[in-house]
């Protein structure tokens, strides 16, 4: 069975809404993963603890996805994780 999925950017916070929305709406179109990237880059315009925080929030309505989370590692330090 193919899968297929989409990218969701929790670094561009005045956009949440809308991705909310796109994660319905792919899934009625059969979408399966989700790719979520948390740190620095041409996408990246939100405070790292703040994005981080929507991408808790963006996950926590993609139950029924595969998500696919790409960290930076220095995101990792300055968050205190390993």
């Amino acid at each position: 069975m193919k899968k297929i999925g989409f990218s969701i950017f929790p670094g561009w916070k005045e956009i949440k809404e809308e991705q909310i929305k796109l994660m319905k709406i792919a899934r009625d179109y059969g979408f399966s993963e989700i790719f979520m990237g948390i740190g620095p880059g041409t996408h990246w315009k939100t405070p790292v603890r703040e994005a981080f925080e929507i991408a808790k929030e963006l996950l926590r309505g993609a139950d029924d996805y595969y998500a696919f989370l790409d960290i930076n590692p220095e995101i990792l330090k300055e968050l205190n994780s390993s």
